[in-house]
């Protein structure tokens, strides 16, 4: 009987820490930081070259532009929105400058990028004016750049 007390006070104890420290844990919040896959944002994309060579004379008029190699192709991209009004709203302002543009749907896992695309989301939805939105849509570019290409 002396040999089981401290036994038996040894596993009551662990226990009783063991389901203290479980009660803590947060395990949504932990499990949803850990598995979170991005969110999806669309791409205004202009072209996919097949050399960097073609790309750059292809984009020599664009003011601003980023490209991805993927599978020996270079995607080229000129805006990036989360709102398909907005996406809209681009095509069509790149239409009547002559460029032939599409969608693309990426994930991108960057919080602070993807704050600052919300407030360019609501300034886009408010205006009409082309020059408006070609501050917006370079600046989507400028900061993807500064934000998930660094």
């Amino acid at each position: 009987m002396k040999k089981t007390f401290p036994i038996i006070s040894a596993i009551i104890i662990g226990i009783s820490l063991a389901k203290l420290m479980f009660n803590q844990y947060d395990y949504e919040a932990k499990i949803g930081t850990v598995f979170k896959n991005g969110e999806k944002l669309m791409f205004v994309m202009s072209g996919i070259y097949s050399s960097k060579d073609e790309m750059e004379s292809s984009c020599s008029s664009l003011k601003s532009y980023i490209y991805s190699l993927e599978n020996d192709k270079y995607y080229v991209y000129l805006a990036i929105t989360k709102n398909e009004e907005n996406f809209n709203k681009l095509k069509g302002y790149f239409n009547r400058k002559g460029y032939d543009v599409s969608e693309r749907t990426l994930n991108i896992n960057n919080d602070s990028y993807i704050e600052l695309l919300d407030q360019y989301d609501i300034l886009l939805s408010k205006t009409n004016d082309d020059d408006v939105i070609e501050a917006i849509a370079s600046q989507s570019i400028t900061k993807y750049k500064e934000y998930i290409n660094d």
